[in-house]
C-alpha cells in the first residue's frame, strides 16, 4: 500500500521532477491511502509527507545521475535498487547503464504490466527476498557484475528492517562492492511521531553515517538531513514550526578501499 501511496504522490509533483507513470501505478489503492492519511492525521500531515517524498525523490535523482557520470577507471557503473517497489527512475531518467531492481515477484507482476519495457532496454527485474541470504545469487544470476562498480540505492527501505537485518544487509552490500561503488540510502533517524513514521516501521538509526563507517569496509561519505535538503530546493516540510525536525536522513557514500 505504501508503494502505491508514494507513486501517487510522485505523480502530483509538478516542478521538481515529472513522473508520468506515478498516477497509473498509484491507482485507487494510492488514492485510498491518501484519503486515510487525510482523515486520520489531517491535511497538514499529508502535505508534509508529500513534500518529504518529492524532496527525497529529487535529491536522489540528482545523486544517481551524478554518480553514473563519474565513471571509475572508464567503467560505467551498474545501478541496483534494493526493495524497488513502484519506483520509476529507470523510465523517468532514461539510463543507458544496466539498471537492476530487486523486489518480490508480486511487485513486478503488477508494475511491469503497467510500464513500457521497450523504453528501458538495459532494465532487469530481479525477483528475490532481501531477508534471505540468497538474494546476491539472484542478482548475479541476472547479470550483475560484482567485479565492477555498483550504484546501490535503498530508498524508503531501511526503516522496515530490524537493526540486525539492516546491519546484515549493509554488510552484504559492502562485500559485493568494489572501489568506486556508490551507496545512496534513506534512514529514519528519530523515533518521534511525525510525517515519516508509520506502523510498519521497525527501526530508527540515530547516526546512519556512523553505522556505515563502523562496518570498516572502506565507505566514506556524508549525511544529509531532509530538512536541509528541502530548504536548498526552496521547499518546507514541517508546516508547524513548533514541531521538531523530521528526523530523516539520506546517506551518500563511496567505496574507497585501500589497495
Amino acid at each position: 500500500s505504501t508503494a502505491h501511496l508514494v507513486a501517487k504522490i510522485r505523480a502530483s509533483e509538478t516542478s521538481l521532477f515529472n513522473d508520468p507513470f506515478g498516477d497509473i501505478l498509484g491507482g485507487e489503492i494510492g488514492e485510498k491511502f491518501i484519503e486515510k492519511i487525510r482523515c486520520d492525521s489531517g491535511e497538514t500531515k499529508l502535505t508534509e509527507l508529500a513534500a518529504l517524498i518529492s524532496v527525497r525523490t529529487k535529491f536522489i535523482d540528482d545523486e544517481i545521475l551524478k554518480a553514473i557520470k563519474n565513471e571509475f577507471g572508464g567503467i560505467l557503473p551498474q545501478v541496483v535498487t534494493l526493495g524497488a517497489g513502484l519506483d520509476t527512475r529507470a523510465w523517468r531518467l532514461k539510463f543507458s547503464n544496466i539498471y537492476f531492481e530487486v523486489d518480490f515477484k508480486e511487485i513486478f507482476d503488477f508494475k511491469l504490466q503497467m510500464l513500457p519495457l521497450d523504453l528501458v532496454p538495459s532494465y532487469k527485474a530481479v525477483v528475490a527476498d532481501l531477508s534471505l541470504p540468497s538474494w546476491p545469487e539472484c542478482l548475479i544470476a541476472a547479470g550483475c557484475d560484482v567485479e565492477k562498480p555498483i550504484v546501490w540505492l535503498l530508498e524508503g527501505l531501511t526503516g522496515y528492517l530490524t537493526d540486525s537485518e539492516l546491519e546484515t544487509l549493509l554488510t552484504t552490500i559492502s562485500r559485493l562492492s568494489v572501489n568506486g561503488s556508490r551507496f545512496i540510502a534513506t534512514f529514519l533517524t528519530s523515533p518521534s511521531k511525525n510525517a515519516t513514521t508509520m506502523d510498519l516501521h521497525r527501526s530508527h538509526t540515530p547516526e546512519p553515517l556512523a553505522l556505515i563507517k563502523r562496518l570498516d569496509a572502506g565507505w566514506i561519505g556524508e549525511q544529509h538531513d531532509i530538512d536541509d535538503i528541502a530548504e536548498s530546493l526552496g521547499r518546507c516540510i514541517i508546516q508547524n514550526k513548533e514541531d521538531p525536525r523530521i528526523g530523516y536522513a539520506i546517506v551518500i557514500a563511496t567505496m574507497l578501499r585501500s589497495p
